[in-house]
Formats: C-alpha cells, sequence, structure tokens
C-alpha cells in the first residue's frame, strides 16, 4: 500500500457502530420497545382494575376476573403483577403522585397565594377521590390488611398536612387567616372533612353523584369560616363565583 493509500485511509471516519455491536443496539432498541410495551400494558392493568374496584369493591374482584375484562390470561396479567395487593399499591402511588404533581405545579400563578393553592388542591383532591373511590370506601380495610400499603398511605398523608400548614401559615402571613384554634387542629379539621367525604357519601347513599364528590369546598369553607377574615370570606366567595 502506497503512502496515498495509507493517508487516505487515515482520514475515512471509522464507522460509528462496529458490526458485532450491531446486535447488541437491536437487542436494546428492543428491550426499549418491550418496555414501553409493558407499561403500557400496566397502565392499561391499572385503569381496568380501577374502575372494576370502583364499581364491586376490591374484595369482589379477582384478579382472574381483572384478566377476563382485559381479554388476557390469568398467566400473563402475573407477568406483570403477582397479584391484586400489587395492583392495589400501585394504584395508591398513581393516585399520591397525581396529587402531588398537581401540587407541585400550583401555587406559581396564584392571585392570592395560599389561598388559591389550598383550593385548587382540595378540588383537585375530589377529582381524585371520585376516580379511586373504592379507597374512600375501603380505606381503613386495606390499610389494616397492607402494612406496606399503610407505611405508604401514612407518609402521604405526612407530607400533604405539611403542604396544607404551609399554606395556611401563608395565610396567617398575610392577614388572612387568625386562627381560633391551634394551626395544627384547623389543619387536621380540614383533612377529616376532605379525606372522609366519599365514606360520609356512601352513608348517605349519595356516592354515586359527582356534583356531592365536589361539595366538600363547601363543606371546608363552614369550617374555616369563623376562622377567616373579611377579606379572605369575600375572596372564597369570588372564587366560588369564577369557578361555577
Amino acid at each position: 500500500m502506497n503512502s496515498n493509500s495509507a493517508s487516505l485511509g487515515s482520514q475515512n471516519p471509522a464507522p460509528e457502530h462496529s458490526e458485532s455491536s450491531l446486535p447488541a443496539l437491536h437487542a436494546a432498541r428492543s428491550g426499549n420497545r418491550r418496555s414501553t410495551r409493558s407499561e403500557a400494558t400496566r397502565t392499561h392493568i391499572l385503569n381496568t382494575a380501577r374502575n372494576l374496584f370502583n364499581e364491586y369493591g376490591t374484595a369482589a374482584v379477582s384478579t382472574n376476573r381483572i384478566a377476563a375484562e382485559l381479554g388476557m390470561s390469568p398467566g400473563n396479567l402475573y407477568y406483570h403483577y403477582a397479584g391484586k395487593r400489587d395492583i392495589i399499591r400501585d394504584l395508591l402511588a398513581e393516585m399520591i403522585a397525581q396529587y402531588a404533581q398537581h401540587w407541585e405545579q400550583g401555587g406559581a400563578g396564584d392571585q392570592v397565594p395560599g389561598l388559591d393553592h389550598l383550593r385548587q388542591g382540595m378540588l383537585h383532591g375530589s377529582e381524585l377521590a371520585w376516580r379511586y373511590r373504592f379507597f374512600g370506601r375501603e380505606l381503613v380495610a386495606l390499610l389494616r390488611a397492607d402494612a406496606e400499603l399503610a407505611t405508604a398511605y401514612r407518609q402521604a398523608y405526612q407530607h400533604r398536612m405539611a403542604q396544607w400548614s404551609a399554606a395556611a401559615e401563608q395565610l396567617v402571613q398575610l392577614g388572612l387567616l387568625q386562627p381560633q384554634s391551634p394551626l395544627p387542629d384547623l389543619t387536621a379539621a380540614v383533612w377529616l372533612v376532605t379525606e372522609n367525604w366519599f365514606t360520609f357519601l356512601e352513608i348517605t347513599g349519595e356516592a354515586d353523584r359527582p356534583d356531592k364528590v365536589s361539595r366538600q369546598l363547601e363543606v371546608v369553607y363552614a369550617v374555616l369560616e369563623p376562622h377567616l377574615t373579611p377579606a379572605a370570606r369575600q375572596l372564597w366567595k369570588d372564587r366560588d363565583r369564577d369557578e361555577a
């Protein structure tokens, strides 16, 4: 080989991938596609299970029934979930994540910091309560039956209480909230209404009405009203009118 040939050869760029690397690249891409398909299947399983749990309750819905509703074999479902308990855990994680994402995205453009954020958080919470309403009906029993589920729920509860307490402190600093009771007690009272509202509707036979689910904000206002300043009460009513 002459020097010119050698020079030209050295200037040619090396192939981006050697032939020996192509099977590995193909496998990686195939793995990504499989992962995407698997994630889509898991989401489909969760959505179907949630709908069945909402309609019939968790005790009446077996994994075989979920698989039948999906049109897949029980073995295929077990490939994604070891059992119903894991499905319920993922549904709780999904609900917690959706609330957290909404809360983190809110607040930045609020006209009244604290008040708007708290209201929007509660409104979104009522929407989630309807979407995952089987939790409202069965929460205590589910937590007693699964220690891991209970731990996840209680961690989320503590985090949400910290968020609400921070929003309440902000209202105090803005002169919109003048607590007549210790602030932790007031925050706990609001949480009791929002977290147990669906149980109340189950007792009164109104749990199948979304408009009754969203009415919890009116009851929250009844709890907060004695502690709000006149300016805050007017702002709350203005928000009610704007959202009507």
